[in-house]
């Protein structure tokens, strides 16, 4: 990752310094890998398998839940990214590397495995630090990713039973069985002829 002097402002020195530690790609060997569903358009197979990874971890976990890989959610973000200026999607994707690289959990949470190779509660200790970090840039990291993952979840009817959701109003769809809304009645005032010149003078 090249660190430009605008970067340098926007996350501030420290910022930078752990935003390049993890977008070296150092200390990714041991990331477990995760074929995609779907050919990838933005992220690549090691940006992919940490988005994974971290998706398991943000979506609550339950019976009433469908699990986000079930879903495609890391599919469905990279879908997203593609559509964004690629210098975002290089952001995106720095930040993943940096919520998996093993030298960077070390120096500030402790942990010497890299996140995908991390039992559940590690990956959960990270991500907490990520959300509660007094660096700025792992706050945003933390927040890009989590609303990237929970707008793709939240958003697939597979999840709306689960929170009593009964799925958006059919508005102006042209799909629904029956009117959206009852049909407006007429009032009977529209004249039963043609109209006279001077009927048509009077109302205008």
């Amino acid at each position: 990752m090249q660190l430009t002097r605008r970067g340098i402002i926007k996350t501030g020195f420290a910022g930078s310094i752990v935003l390049g530690l993890g977008g070296t790609g150092l200390f990714l060997r041991e990331t477990i890998l995760v074929s995609p569903k779907s050919p990838l358009l933005a992220l690549n197979e090691h940006s992919f398998s940490i988005l994974v990874a971290v998706a398991d971890r943000i979506i609550p976990q339950g019976e009433k839940f469908p699990a986000p890989r079930k879903l495609g959610i890391a599919e469905k973000v990279d879908r997203l990214l593609s559509g964004l200026h690629p210098g975002d999607v290089t952001d995106f994707k720095n930040g993943l590397f940096l919520i998996e690289n093993g030298l960077t959990g070390f120096l500030l949470d402790g942990r010497t495995t890299a996140f995908t190779s991390s039992a559940p509660e590690v990956q959960d200790h990270t991500l907490e630090s990520f959300r509660t970090s007094r660096l700025q840039v792992r706050r945003s990291i933390y927040k890009a990713v989590y609303g990237m993952v929970s707008a793709c979840y939240w958003s697939c009817p597979e999840t709306y039973a689960a929170t009593g959701y009964e799925g958006p109003p059919e508005f102006g769809s042209g799909f629904a069985a029956g009117p959206s809304r009852p049909p407006i009645k007429r009032r009977g005032i529209e004249p039963k002829g043609p109209l006279e010149k001077d009927d048509k003078d009077e109302q205008q």
